[in-house]
């Protein structure tokens, strides 16, 4: 009995097989599954990022009594070619998301992208990154004259105007209510004169970082159209509605496109024209959509199948509607879709 015993000590060959087979099963049923829950504590974070800068804007025009422009440029300068940047949004609103120090520390008497200002602009500031972006980790390094390096990156751009970005500022595209979004090219609005309501429009868009360090879109500290703001992101332009991607090679208009790799903006779907900084459009990883905040300060998650055609006047698009701040035209939320 003792003898026969003994040889019970081990497992058989095909034991073993089995019960590897057995766990290599029960890990790829439970690979998805870890998977979805770190995603979803992804989206998770990335909406209070979108929180906590929507009671910064907030914040901000409870002091200021407006919201911040969206970008800041000279007398003269045309600002989608101009590399003088001035403070953007996110530098206005650093001391309402508690982060004085780094806004004392920026030196305002020269431009943004002043050696003086480097390790300043280069500074990581988590709320400003979506978990999801694994591209958000590369600082841009600059592609123009003037430009320099060491930009660190972001993921939230402000609903400037759905024209491209001009050097008229008050006049040209945000003098049209139907396309006026918040905060535009050294112009913004108060709650006031969001006639729509602040439920109704949206005040920031995901966006998605430069995907080398040659691409300058989701730089936090530069203020222009596609590293922090949304310009020309609906009807009438080549870039509408969220996540847009025409395979064309086109999209996004940003200076230094062309020196990002042909191949790799396809495969991301991340094509842009090597124009001036005018026109970006929401975008982020999330599977279907975007994460967009309004101006009430309420966090919504934006379909990539939100209706995107429409025309000026009588049926304008549920998308251009959300970001028109002034055209008169009241959205029914549930009715659209927006969650």
């Amino acid at each position: 009995m003792s003898r026969s015993a003994s040889r019970r000590t081990a497992f058989t060959l095909v034991e073993l097989l089995v019960v590897i087979a057995i766990i290599g099963v029960l890990v790829a049923l439970l690979l998805p599954a870890v998977q979805a829950a770190r995603e979803a504590a992804r989206r998770m974070q990335c909406q209070n990022n979108l929180k906590q800068l929507a009671l910064g804007l907030l914040n901000y025009h409870d002091v200021k009594k407006t919201f911040p422009p969206s970008l800041q440029f000279d007398v003269g300068q045309a600002p989608g070619s101009s590399t003088n940047f001035r403070p953007n949004w996110v530098i206005m609103i650093l001391p309402h998301v508690e982060q004085q120090n780094l806004y004392d520390a920026f030196d305002f008497t020269q431009t943004i992208s002043h050696a003086n200002n480097r390790t300043q602009r280069g500074t990581e500031l988590a709320f400003m990154k979506c978990p999801s972006d694994g591209f958000t980790k590369t600082k841009f390094s600059g592609t123009a004259s003037g430009d320099n390096d060491n930009w660190a990156r972001g993921c939230y751009a402000a609903n400037g105007c759905n024209l491209e970005l001009s050097w008229l500022g008050e006049q040209g595209g945000w003098a049209d209510t139907t396309r006026r979004g918040v905060m535009g090219p050294n112009v913004a609005l108060d709650i006031g004169g969001i006639i729509d309501g602040t439920s109704n429009t949206m005040l920031l868009g995901e966006i998605r970082a430069g995907i080398s360090d040659k691409d300058r879109r989701g730089v936090w500290a530069m203020g222009t159209a596609g590293p922090s703001a949304l310009f020309w992101h609906g009807f009438s332009g080549d870039d509408n509605g969220p996540n847009f991607y025409s395979g064309a090679n086109l999209d996004d208009d940003i200076v230094g496109c062309d020196q990002i790799d042909a191949t790799l903006k396809i495969t991301h779907k991340m094509t842009c024209c090597n124009c001036n900084n005018k026109q970006m459009t929401a975008r982020s990883t999330h599977n279907g959509g975007v994460y967009t905040v309004f101006c009430d300060g309420s966090v919504h998650f934006i379909s990539n199948n939100i209706n995107t055609s429409g025309s000026w006047g009588s049926s304008p698009a549920v998308w251009d509607l959300l970001i028109a701040s002034c055209d008169g035209k009241v959205l029914n939320m549930d009715a659209v879709g927006v969650k």
